[in-house]
């Protein structure tokens, strides 16, 4: 991962703690935490108030192994209390308090349709745009489930198949 001056574009620093490839980035809303996530199942915090950026935290085997890069692998919420993301494998998703990596929340979103005889997977998580504490998840039976981040529970799904 590297960070860049766009004044001088130039490589600020680049840091080395991903095994693998990274599959996904985010920012907090007032750009003083970053994110990065790896197909090692490592997640990265990186503090970037002052330049260069710095390694906060390095947690091993919390992000889905599976998964592939996209813009969707992170998730921070509007207020920048909340990393979301797929894993540890891509039944679950996790939401964890930004500031500290301390997980807050696991849900299992291969038991969120008890009815259905497929085993459903995440694809990729968003949060809501407004303050009520929405995530939106995207899942491989494709529907959109809206889930509270407070208790995991569902809130409304949507089928779009």
């Amino acid at each position: 991962v590297r960070s860049f001056s766009l004044e001088a574009a130039e490589v600020l620093v680049e840091h080395r703690c991903h095994r693998g490839p990274v599959t996904g980035l985010a920012t907090s809303p007032d750009g003083s935490l970053l994110f990065s996530s790896c197909s090692s199942g490592t997640l990265a915090q990186y503090q970037c108030v002052s330049a260069p950026c710095r390694i906060l935290r390095v947690a091993a085997n919390v992000v889905c192994r599976d998964a592939h890069p996209t813009p969707n692998a992170l998730a921070v919420s509007g207020d920048g209390r909340l990393l979301a993301f797929v894993g540890p494998s891509k039944y679950v998703v996790t939401v964890m308090n930004a500031a500290c990596l301390e997980e807050l929340l696991r849900i299992d979103v291969s038991a969120l349709d008890p009815a259905s005889s497929c085993l459903d997977s995440a694809v990729a998580i968003c949060f809501g745009p407004g303050p009520p504490g929405h995530l939106l998840l995207s899942t491989s039976s494709h529907t959109v489930t809206v889930l509270d981040t407070a208790s995991g529970r569902v809130v409304r799904e949507v089928s779009l198949g």
